[in-house]
């Protein structure tokens, strides 16, 4: 069953809403992670500790950041096939020129 153009703006802007959340995160993630290293950076005592806490920090930090730009690209990804554009053109009609 082909979806209306109404029905293919609302699923995506959904994913546009989920594209949007996961980039604030992303965002506010990365914020977190590098104001952890300026204190840890202005910090003798904590610099010049080793720590399963810093490693897992820079992992976790890692991973997340992975996941910011992997979830995006999964929820838009049907939204780029070749198939919805060309049904997204023929319903939009003549180009007005």
């Amino acid at each position: 069953m082909d979806m209306t153009l109404e029905e293919r703006r609302s699923r995506l802007k959904k994913r546009l809403d989920i594209v949007k959340e996961n980039v604030t995160e992303a965002i506010i993630n990365q914020h977190i992670f590098w104001e952890v290293q300026d204190i840890i950076r202005h910090n003798p005592q904590l610099r010049n500790t080793s720590s399963a806490f810093y490693q897992w920090m820079g992992s976790t930090f890692v991973h997340s950041s992975a996941l910011a730009v992997r979830i995006p690209s999964r929820c838009l990804d049907p939204l780029l096939e070749v198939d919805h554009w060309s049904q997204v053109r023929h319903n939009a009609g003549p180009r007005a020129k």
